[in-house]
């Protein structure tokens, strides 16, 4: 019996070790050097139901020297060392019409931001408590606006500011998320920008579903950013939760991960967004990720080209209808340590931007608003997804085909 398991490992390791050796490994500046002379990812593939996709596809990629493989955890709480809730903080009790109490929180911390409701709570629990900590500032209610301009990464000037009327810039944008995080939680927090939404000076509406935008808000000086930001750690970008290609999916349920998950993997995650008009009118919310311990310095990639072969054979299948950006980050997967609950690790991904469905054969529509003043983002879409691509190995697994190792740290190849 002992002869045939140990034939068993070894059959196993030769089989690793071969695909591993099949795998070319690129250094991440090789890598980056490729992307750089690619620029873009523009082609026209046939998929098996004779529709043409036509790929016109930014590749963004940040550039460093090593990809590390970490591990790392969510900040427990907010320093209650630097959170001073001051004495004009007040707790309401309120008692709706069934008799049912309630409770209505506000306060003004030390650095005079006024925080109120479900956010207030948040963090009197987090001062309080052991919740993890999402940090959130208040901000004017907006009416409705127009968005004006979307742009990405590679259509980003930081030094260049896009609201008609207002000298903010993004890289001032980001500055202003950077130092809020660090007052809230480390000085070591970096955050690069994920996407950018300008829109127009607000106006009044009637209703959530009115259409036609009325007078300007008097209360908003000129239109104001919604920037998806990243946090960066290693100068890496973490990009999202192993869980989400499968999320909004309807798949069943028996072969679903049953493993208990860290807080970054409970949901869409990593979530961090910032809403700003000005230098004291904005709203950050951001879930904060601590490096706990470096497990590998630096591993390979794989190239370029084995991610772009990978996507192709979905669009040809007909699963992806069309792709918008490939992106090199991390993403949050199970701890290779099963016993670390709280813990997770930041393996390196080509995060797909993309239009799927679970059904190849279906026609897909395009979303359309039915307020004439507001389009809506293309993440927004009904069957916009961020697929992953194993960026040391090149594979990407279709979410249909989602079991209890999909949310697993894959097999790390080193040199």
């Amino acid at each position: 019996m002992k002869r045939i398991v140990s034939v068993l490992i070894m059959y196993i390791l030769i089989i690793y070790y071969s695909e591993c050796c099949a795998v070319e490994k690129l250094q991440v500046q090789e890598v980056y050097n490729q992307v750089e002379a690619l620029g873009k990812w523009c082609t026209v593939l046939t998929d098996a139901y004779g529709r043409k996709i036509n790929i016109d596809a930014d590749i963004i990629m940040p550039n460093i020297e090593l990809m590390p493989i970490i591990s790392a955890s969510v900040y427990e709480n907010i320093g209650c060392e630097e959170l001073i809730i001051e004495k004009n903080g007040k707790i309401e009790e309120t008692t709706d019409k069934f008799g049912v109490r309630d409770y209505l929180f506000e306060f003004t911390d030390e650095h005079q931001i006024s925080v109120s409701g479900a956010v207030a709570e948040r963090i009197f629990r987090v001062a309080y408590g052991d919740e993890p900590g999402i940090l959130s500032l208040k901000s004017n209610v907006l009416s409705g606006a127009e968005k004006k301009e979307y742009l990405t990464p590679v259509q980003l000037d930081l030094d260049a500011g896009y609201i008609q009327g207002n000298t903010l810039t993004l890289q001032r944008v980001l500055e202003i998320a950077e130092s809020t995080a660090r007052l809230y939680f480390s000085p070591n927090i970096c955050f690069s920008l994920y996407d950018v939404i300008v829109y127009d000076h607000p106006r009044t509406l009637q209703s959530i579903n009115d259409t036609t935008l009325g007078e300007e808000v008097s209360t908003f000086p000129s239109g104001y950013y919604i920037c998806s930001i990243r946090q960066n750690i290693q100068g890496i970008p973490i990009l999202l939760g192993a869980n989400e290609p499968y999320h909004y999916l309807d798949l069943k349920a028996s072969k679903k991960p049953t493993r208990p998950r860290p807080w970054s993997l409970s949901s869409k995650s990593p979530i961090n967004t910032i809403r700003i008009i000005s230098d004291r009118g904005y709203r950050l919310l951001f879930v904060p990720i601590k490096e706990e311990r470096i497990i590998e310095t630096d591993v390979p990639l794989c190239p370029v080209d084995n991610v772009i072969d990978s996507v192709s054979n979905l669009v040809c299948e007909g699963y992806i209808r069309d792709v918008y950006a490939l992106r090199l980050g991390y993403a949050c997967f199970y701890s290779i340590d099963e016993t670390a609950t709280n813990e997770f690790c930041l393996y390196p991904v080509w995060e797909v931007d993309c239009e799927y469905t679970i059904d190849p054969s279906e026609e897909l529509t395009i979303h359309q608003s039915h307020r004439e003043w507001y389009e809506s983002p293309i993440s927004e879409g009904k069957n916009y997804r961020r697929l992953i691509v194993n960026a040391q190995t090149g594979s990407l697994e279709n979410p249909k085909d989602i079991n209890s190792n999909s949310y697993d740290c894959p097999s790390m190849i080193l040199w």
